[in-house]
């Protein structure tokens, strides 16, 4: 999961700053993003550890990639640049 993660990261990020200026963000905005997906990560791993002891990892690792491609897709059709600090 981590390697997915790594992943997607890597593939996203060299985009953000051009979809930005896409959808007519602020360059500071750029800053927002990072920060989210950063807060997202400490906010995500320890719950995800502490769920994954409640219940089964096999059942952890299913609902967070489901939520994974739910971001993916957020972040594809978003709407305005807002959209991308919830995806």
């Amino acid at each position: 999961m981590i390697f997915f993660n790594g992943c997607c990261f890597t593939a996203v990020v060299p985009s953000v700053p051009f979809y930005l200026q896409v959808l007519h963000a602020p360059k500071e905005f750029l800053g927002w993003v990072v920060s989210f997906y950063s807060l997202g990560q400490i906010i995500g791993s320890p719950t995800g550890g502490w769920l994954s002891e409640k219940m089964s990892s096999q059942r952890i690792l299913t609902i967070s990639s489901s939520v994974g491609i739910v971001s993916s897709i957020l972040y594809a059709v978003a709407p305005g640049y807002y959209c991308i600090l919830f995806s």
